[in-house]
């Protein structure tokens, strides 16, 4: 009879854990996205709700780790103009814990690979591993998620779902009609990722803005110094500073470029204002942490500082490194210049106008002089826009910019599409090249022998035709040199065979987070409780453990599976090693190859290159 009461309290005890649980609309807004839900999907994200909330023990424990570190994922959000509501992503890779690992070796807070890392610039070696540091891996994950949303999909949800999948693997997954719309269904087939991903927002979305238990603050002066040096500088425990610091692995600070050390207070820190000495990140950083959570998080965030007719400007955000100002409102130049300290003369030098323009709202106005060059790459000009807007928009010369495209001051006009270099000069032989919506993969690099524009649309193919290729590789337009390279010191002569690529399934595994259940399991991946018992010698218990790797695939077959027949085709292929000034387009030209196929033969996601990287290139070629 005691045994009965007892399992009768649990029973109840754990239903009253789950009425806390926030209830899963039929509408969501995401992103600016209005997506709207069957009762199939509702249900299914209900379910998740409940398995993150069910524990209120470990749904405190991921509270407790979001006050800390959503102010700094917030901010640097702002910065890189990325939706909020993305933060909820960080709790669904890694519950926010620094040195997550997961099976596939994806480390740090936003779960980076070595390769996604490397993409988006995060530095990794014996000494340092940004994928550990908040702000530099926050950065990271914003700039992926931005490039493939701008590339391929222009839909929020599906540059969520290659977070996980790679581009490549979303656009297989993804319907191309949503591609920039503003509404779209939720329903049963939707991949579990982003019903997880709307489970935690959902959940997590609701819970009040309360004071931290600890207060990270950023601190920016700590290049050649160790976290022993800091700590001590501060006066603050070395082991509590080194546990939010884990990135720096040994040795002191480096100086290669701007890294942020974290320092953890028990006391707020608008109450401790000589912690550092960046005020105007800090206080603003405070600001919010005191704000309710529902107004700390828009939809749209601005990505700099609004001015209206008073003097009232916000600093510290900057574009390329030069401090902007967004206008509110039409004004007059004269009430810029009293808003901004800046003279109308220097208004107009520093941002390309010749003759008294009037401001315009929404306008981008610069209060120091423009870089010579752009921190990104390209830019693929898009409809509406001009020369100006984008020297604007990356905080580059106007000037610059015409002189690194070879555009000359009589050409006023740019045709849709082209690829703009930002970074570097375009070399005289590299042909104009087009990023159109529509273009047939197989186009070839070309010479553009007249330095015009002049533009022909390629050939358009259907869609089941581009199905295995990149969206950003479909785009670009040119043909073949007729001339193959002479040979350089760069291209070296070793020459190995590589056994032709066959696909084959991948092992799945599954990574326990706390809450979960071998019935939300089954659920997420479509499987049986029996099934993922038998994987896993689970046949006697039900128990799982935080962090466990779980089978969800069988393993016997997968194994049939992925037996591959040693007769291959073999491939030859010889290196080519990347020196200073070149790109795809002319390693591609040189080669008389396209650049889908270096990006094949490279496993490349992006048009980067680094000095010394080694190139595979087909022999035949």
């Amino acid at each position: 009879m005691k045994i009965i009461l007892v399992l009768l309290c649990l029973s109840v005890g754990l239903q009253a854990a789950n009425t806390d649980a926030p209830t899963v609309p039929n509408t969501i807004q995401f992103a600016g996205l209005n997506l709207k839900l069957t009762e199939k999907a509702r249900r299914k994200i209900q379910a998740e709700v409940n398995a993150l909330t069910r524990n209120p023990r470990y749904f405190q424990i991921k509270v407790d780790r979001l006050q800390m570190y959503f102010p700094i994922i917030e901010r640097v959000f702002d910065e890189e103009g990325l939706p909020q509501d993305f933060k909820y992503l960080a709790l669904q890779e890694s519950a926010l814990i620094s040195d997550a690992v997961s099976s596939s070796n994806a480390v740090g807070f936003w779960q980076f690979k070595k390769e996604a890392a490397f993409e988006v610039g995060l530095r990794i070696d014996r000494n340092v591993d940004e994928r550990l540091n908040i702000v530099s891996s926050t950065r990271g994950a914003a700039k992926y998620l931005k490039k493939n949303n701008r590339f391929y999909f222009d839909n929020w949800v599906h540059a969520l779902l290659a977070y996980q999948q790679g581009p490549g693997g979303a656009l297989k997954l993804v319907k191309k009609k949503y591609r920039g719309s503003r509404s779209m269904p939720i329903d049963s087939h939707t991949h579990w990722y982003v019903i997880k991903f709307l489970a935690h927002k959902i959940a997590f979305e609701q819970v009040k803005s309360e004071a931290p238990k600890l207060y990270l603050v950023e601190y920016h002066e700590g290049q050649g110094k160790t976290i022993k040096e800091i700590s001590d500088q501060k006066q603050m425990d070395f082991a509590q500073v080194q546990k939010y610091n884990k990135w720096l692995k040994r040795g002191k600070v480096p100086n290669d470029k701007p890294y942020t050390v974290i320092l953890p207070y028990e006391q707020n820190p608008a109450l401790l204002a000589s912690t550092d000495n960046n005020k105007s990140k800090r206080s603003a950083s405070s600001a919010k942490r005191q704000a309710p959570f529902a107004s700390r998080y828009p939809t749209n965030p601005a990505k700099y500082p609004l001015v209206q007719n008073y003097r009232n400007r916000t600093k510290g955000i900057k574009i390329n490194g030069i401090r902007g100002v967004r206008l509110k409102e039409d004004m007059e130049l004269a009430a810029l210049e009293r808003a901004t300290g800046v003279s109308t003369k220097r208004l107009l030098y520093y941002n390309d106008i010749s003759g008294r323009k009037f401001p315009h709202a929404g306008e981008l106005w610069y209060l120091k002089p423009k870089g010579s060059k752009a921190r990104e790459e390209y830019h693929v000009l898009e409809e509406g826009e001009d020369l100006w807007s984008v020297s604007q928009k990356y905080g580059i010369k106007l000037s610059q910019l015409r002189k690194k495209n070879r555009i000359s001051k009589r050409q006023t006009t740019v045709k849709t599409g082209r690829i703009l270099w930002l970074k570097s000069t375009r070399p005289s032989g590299e042909p104009v090249a087009y990023q159109p919506f529509e273009a047939s993969p197989n186009d070839k690099i070309s010479a553009d022998t007249t330095g015009s524009d002049a533009y022909r649309p390629p050939e358009v193919k259907q869609a089941s035709q581009l199905e295995n290729v990149p969206h950003q590789f479909q785009k670009i337009t040119a043909e073949r040199f007729s001339k193959k390279p002479e040979q350089q010191e760069h291209s070296e002569s070793v020459v190995w065979t590589e056994p032709e690529k066959l696909t084959k399934p991948e092992q799945k595994v599954h990574v326990v987070y706390s809450g979960e259940t071998l019935y939300s399991i089954s659920k997420i991946y479509g499987i049986s409780i029996e099934d993922l018992r038998i994987w896993n010698n689970l046949i006697d218990s039900n128990v799982l453990s935080i962090g466990q790797h779980l089978f969800v695939s069988d393993v016997k077959q997968l194994s049939e599976h992925q037996t591959i027949s040693s007769e291959a085709a073999e491939t030859e292929f010889i290196l080519h090693k990347v020196k200073p000034g070149e790109t795809l387009y002319q390693i591609a030209r040189d080669y008389q190859a396209t650049i889908k196929q270096l990006m094949e033969w490279n496993e490349k996601s992006d048009f980067n290159l680094q000095i010394g990287e080694e190139l595979k290139i087909q022999k035949s070629f």
